[in-house]
């Protein structure tokens, strides 16, 4: 259970499967109704992109009553094109004072920020994730998942690279920790993973940054 304090971070997503002109709505009032459900939060903040992201037409006309929506469930609503980012900055503060968090929202970036005092809840898999759930799902510690996602990616938000797979990503980051360190010990790699590294090296700094929070 929550703490008596708590901060309710929602990053909206594009990826709701919406089916009918309002089902994207819906699926993110569901969401956050059942995350209030699991005890009232003392802040609760909805951060919200419409501008940067390429939205499916069927969700377009959705948009514009997004922020109205949330604000009626009792959120104060944040727009920015740095969503993912401004939702961590959020939850570090949060956590800075002394609160618990739940984050809800589908992009799995946010379960680098999931800690014993931090919920990453996916609405997609009704999934609520504790740092053990993170390790299985992942097969890595909640602070090296931005490094994990940019070495396999995420659909498109992380690229990822060629020749990496879960189970090698996963291997390189048990023995190195991070992408720099594996960098720097390249002929420790396996040979696989050692041309993977050396034909991704110039390219992997921007991944890495757009995967970590």
């Amino acid at each position: 259970n929550l703490l008596a304090r708590g901060f309710l971070v929602v990053p909206t997503d594009r990826k709701s499967k919406a089916g009918a002109p309002v089902n994207g709505l819906f699926a993110v009032a569901r969401a956050v109704l059942h995350v209030l459900a699991w005890k009232e939060p003392a802040r609760a903040v909805a951060v919200v992109d419409r501008k940067s992201r390429a939205w499916p037409d069927l969700l377009k006309p959705q948009l514009e009553a997004l922020p109205g929506v949330l604000r009626a469930l009792g959120l104060t609503v944040i727009e920015t094109e740095a969503e993912v980012q401004t939702a961590a900055a959020y939850t570090k503060a949060a956590v800075a004072r002394g609160d618990d968090v739940v984050l809800v929202g589908m992009d799995k970036r946010l379960a680098q920020l999931v800690t014993d005092s931090v919920w990453w809840y996916d609405a997609n898999k009704d999934a609520r994730y504790t740092p053990e759930i993170v390790r299985k799902r992942f097969g890595v510690e909640p602070a090296q998942v931005g490094d994990w996602l940019a070495l396999v990616g995420d659909d498109d938000q992380v690229p990822g690279v060629e020749g990496i797979g879960a189970k090698g990503a996963t291997g390189v980051l048990e023995k190195h920790g991070t992408v720099e360190a594996a960098l720097a010990k390249l002929p420790e790699l396996d040979t696989r993973a050692r041309k993977a590294f050396e034909a991704a090296r110039e390219a992997l700094p921007k991944p890495l940054a757009h995967a970590r929070l």
